[in-house]
């Protein structure tokens, strides 16, 4: 937790390296969260003076490294989510959340996007297309929303037909996404005058 006196010590802004790091080590910005089963996930801020490069540290005790990527979240958006948070948003599997930022007690969550979205990617698991082209995150006010397009068959993704689009919404104070819509492109008509 960092007091009134530490969070004097730290910049006004930083410039926020986008790719967590695996690492156990802590600090006064450490912040500890015990997800299902008690697991517990401890992030960190490390804060030169601008214009160095901030990072951020995630320590999962007992995750086997061998089994993960280099990297734990590679935020390619940053989202303000009310009053009060921010979100990391890496569009290939969820958003780190920084909840109650100016309580004393500030929380760190990640909320995984829901699985039964639409995964386009080789059999290794990493994407052919990144995912900016078929899927976004976009917060009004303290509703966050999540849009996918799934495309129907295989090979079409490439030619814009047989496309899907759903959305789900989430809130802070929810435990998981809410499904709201799916559009299919058979269901949309354009008439021109």
């Amino acid at each position: 937790m960092i007091g009134p006196h530490a969070a004097a010590a730290y910049p006004d802004w930083a410039l926020l390296n986008r790719t967590a790091r695996l690492s156990d080590q802590r600090n006064e910005t450490t912040a500890e969260y015990h997800g299902p089963g008690g697991k517990p996930v401890a992030a960190s801020f490390w804060l030169p003076d601008p214009p160095a490069v901030s990072q951020f540290t995630v320590h999962c005790p007992g995750l086997d490294t061998s089994d993960t990527p280099p990297y734990v979240h590679g935020s390619r958006k940053q989202i303000t989510v009310g009053e009060g948070a921010v979100g990391w948003v890496d569009l290939t599997c969820g958003i780190l959340l920084g909840c109650n930022l100016f309580n004393e007690t500030p929380v760190m969550r990640f909320a995984l996007f829901p699985a039964s979205r639409a995964r386009i990617t080789y059999k290794d698991r990493d994407p052919y297309c990144s995912p900016e082209y078929f899927s976004d995150v976009v917060c009004s006010g303290d509703l966050i929303r999540f849009v996918e397009t799934d495309f129907t068959e295989p090979n079409r993704w490439t030619n814009g037909n047989g496309w899907r689009a759903t959305t789900w919404n989430m809130k802070l104070d929810w435990d998981d996404w809410r499904r709201r819509r799916a559009v299919d492109a058979d269901d949309v008509f354009c008439f021109v005058a």
